[in-house]
């Protein structure tokens, strides 16, 4: 089932599974994985004070937090940013994270006009973890998310 979420999508993220690694000869070099575009619904978290003790907050940083809308692959040659995602046949509406979407881990995000290379992934679970009244909330809604970024 979509979320309920979906029809308010406001941010695109570009996140780049893991690969695998090159062969002896190359010096097991890190391989690129597969692309992703995870949509999203978020929102500026007003509470920075929170993360403060945690993260380094500079004056043009923002916490991002909300809920993952849907997700698909996406080619190289793909635009990510301007690809109609709800009419592809790929895009998965169950508003779940890919495989291996956990943090720690660094994105590309578009969040309405503005545009960040390097984002971090802080968090992709609720506040009650995918269990109980976790997992009823996340089959509702999605998997939670929250993102720092240093907008430039």
């Amino acid at each position: 089932m979509a979320s309920p979420l979906l029809q308010f999508n406001n941010a695109r993220l570009l996140w780049a599974a893991p690969g695998g690694r090159s062969k002896a000869e190359d010096g097991f070099q890190p391989l690129p994985g597969q692309r992703w575009l995870v949509t999203a619904f978020l929102k500026r978290n007003a509470n920075r004070q929170a993360w403060k003790d945690i993260i380094d907050l500079s004056v043009s940083t923002d916490i991002l937090d909300g809920y993952i809308t849907g997700s698909m692959p996406v080619s190289e040659g793909d635009d990510w940013k301007t690809i109609d995602f709800q009419n592809a046949p790929d895009y998965d509406t169950t508003a779940k994270r890919p495989m291996g979407f956990e943090p720690p881990q660094h994105v590309e995000i578009q969040l309405g006009h503005r545009y960040c290379p390097r984002a971090e992934l802080l968090t992709t679970a609720g506040k009650f973890d995918d269990q109980g009244i976790g997992e009823i909330i996340r089959d509702v809604l999605g998997d939670a998310l929250s993102i720092k970024v240093e907008w430039w």
